[in-house]
């Protein structure tokens, strides 16, 4: 028994405590325009949904209807990249590629490193229970 209760208080320290998340009031909605139905939502916390009037919200979707007609009314002109621009992508997105996976191998190692601290740990925890 015990050794049980050291054990739960033990996983306790090294457990990652979860942190809450905000509670968001969400308000969605639909609108039918002239090029479709246009579908959203707006999120708003506690403190900020009751501070707001009807007018504010009903402002805020207009907007949201407004930025949408507008996008979908003037498309951005495509312009087809030169061989020059898509070999400078190509290297630089090449380079992130290499960043990332040497990031990846760094935090591996580094992983590995903490993990096998807190194994030490546990193992010279459970040899003092057994004393």
């Amino acid at each position: 028994m015990k050794k049980a209760i050291i054990l739960a208080i033990l996983l306790c320290f090294i457990a990652i405590p979860c942190i809450a998340d905000t509670v968001m009031i969400q308000i969605r909605f639909k609108v039918q325009t002239d090029y479709g139905e246009y579908n959203d939502a707006l999120y708003y916390t506690q403190a900020e949904y009751v501070t707001l009037k009807q007018e504010d919200i009903d402002k805020e979707k207009q907007k949201r209807v407004d930025n949408w007609i507008d996008i979908v009314t003037h498309p951005p002109i495509y312009v087809e990249p030169t061989q020059e621009e898509w070999r400078a992508y190509y290297a630089e997105k090449k380079e992130e590629v290499d960043q990332v996976e040497e990031n990846i191998v760094y935090t591996k190692k580094e992983l590995e490193e903490q993990l096998s601290q807190k194994e030490q740990e546990v193992k010279d925890l459970k040899q003092e229970i057994d004393k």
